[in-house]
């Protein structure tokens, strides 16, 4: 771990109850810092200043409002007529803040070039950075070029690009394509270093005129590769894909794999719960799930209906009960999807009318317990 055992300028941008926001360039560039501790006192308003870190750990930041700066010559009483023989630095500066890659145009006291190294921490472990696209690449096909049938297809050029130990990406592919029929399915899989060989989606399309928009993610291995995607269409009569302005094939750097300040989120949401279905709803796959938050009921859900009647189709359990009768309109999964009607009940009965035999469908709903 990196040790800082100086004493570094600082401003004090944003005064809190107990806690001041302050820049300390030399250390995290841009980044402000939370300061609680203070050899003295914190500062009531924005003013410059100096901290150091206990035991040169830059996690427990210590502020220092009572040294002064001078010219070297006084008696470094901390009112800035003095440095006390070996730690003048001048005359009092101007207490403003330089942020630029260009020198600064006056005698600012605190100046960070944004271009420049920050000492604080290595470019690929800095803290809630992303670096965003750092690698473009092209297409190999033109527009309306069809796909051979069961035959994976490179639809990009080989992008070559050298990824950074300790940094997340983000492969994209945005094509548009075409299909006659009108209803099929493609696997598009990216390749290159970082990218497991066996990853892959799918896209399936329910019209002539469809687009995919993939996206991947991979760790940075320090590695030189070639990234490129392809595409396998199923046993289609007809597959075109157009590498138009409407296209893109780009990697993105979306942050480090660790922070130096892990956050995690304080009010976690619950986990999802089973609702045990009946028989005559327990087709493959079937399954229903709540969770409560705050006052509002969530639920989900995926059903295979195998033959008519049978409400409810669950049961809720107390407390996660509507103060009233309620309704939803909730999709068929057939070709041309048809409204069924979800009615919940003040004793927590569900039932789902409009049903036949052999009719799937699914759910997302969520209402209040608050009458």
């Amino acid at each position: 771990m990196t040790s800082f055992p100086s004493l570094y300028r600082a401003q004090a941008v944003s005064i809190k109850s107990g806690a001041v926001e302050a820049f300390v360039p030399q250390v995290f560039g841009e980044t402000t810092i939370t300061v609680t501790d203070a050899l003295g006192t914190l500062p009531d308003a924005p003013t410059m200043g100096w901290v150091f870190f206990q035991a040169g750990n830059c996690e427990f930041p210590v502020w220092s409002s009572g040294l002064g700066v001078g010219n070297g010559n006084g008696d470094g009483d901390g009112n800035g007529d003095g440095g006390g023989g070996d730690g003048g630095g001048g005359d009092v500066a101007v207490d403003e803040v330089w942020i630029g890659p260009e020198a600064p145009s006056g005698p600012q006291e605190l100046w960070f070039d944004p271009d420049a190294p920050v000492s604080g921490m290595h470019d690929e472990t800095h803290w809630n950075s992303a670096w965003g696209l750092v690698a473009l690449g092209t297409f190999s096909l033109g527009g309306g070029f069809p796909l051979p049938v069961n035959s994976d297809t490179r639809v990009t050029d080989k992008l070559p690009f050298t990824s950074v130990v300790g940094r997340r990406y983000v492969i994209h592919l945005i094509m548009r394509v075409t299909i006659s029929p009108s209803q099929g399915s493609i696997r598009w899989q990216p390749h290159g270093d970082g990218l497991p060989a066996a990853i892959d989606g799918w896209t399936g399309t329910n019209s002539t005129y469809s687009s995919c928009n993939l996206e991947f993610g991979f760790v940075g291995t320090g590695n030189y590769s070639e990234y490129f995607w392809t595409a396998g269409p199923g046993a289609l009569v007809n597959t075109q894909v157009w590498s138009d302005v409407y296209s893109s094939f780009y990697i993105e750097d979306v942050g480090p794999t660790v922070g130096s300040i892990p956050i995690a989120n304080p009010n976690p949401p619950p986990f999802w719960q089973a609702l045990s279905l009946g028989g005559t709803w327990n087709g493959s796959g079937s399954y229903a799930q709540w969770r409560m938050l705050g006052d509002m009921v969530q639920l989900r859900g995926y059903v295979s209906f195998l033959a008519s009647g049978g409400n409810p189709m669950v049961t809720l359990p107390v407390g996660v009960r509507p103060p009233r009768t309620t309704h939803f309109l909730v999709p068929s999964m057939e070709e041309t999807p048809r409204p069924l009607r979800m009615q919940i009940e003040t004793s927590g009965a569900v039932g789902i009318f409009g049903l036949v035999a052999a009719m799937n469908f699914a759910f997302e709903i969520q209402f209040s317990v608050t009458p």
